[in-house]
């Protein structure tokens, strides 16, 4: 039969389990965060790399390509002067 003594040593027993059980699911989740974390992070680091290298090789110039390399200048002069 239970007496209150068993029934507070029952109940102190599964809230001690139950804290346990939390404490240990929280490290596995916070680790398991921090992994996937740190993968987005090197993932995100390749991405970037990968970008900075396509830019290096095709080093666009500064002009369009419908630009003149020279900007036009009337025969005439200025318009103001």
């Amino acid at each position: 039969m239970n007496t209150v003594k068993s029934f507070w040593a029952g109940w102190g027993a599964l809230c001690a389990a139950g804290g346990t059980a939390y404490y240990f699911a929280k490290q596995s989740i916070n680790a398991d965060r921090a992994l996937k974390m740190e993968e987005l992070r090197k993932k995100k680091q390749q991405i970037e790399q990968l970008r900075m290298d396509e830019d290096m090789k095709g080093v666009k110039p500064d002009k369009g390509p419908y630009e003149t390399p020279k900007p036009f200048k009337s025969p005439k002069g200025d318009r103001f002067s």
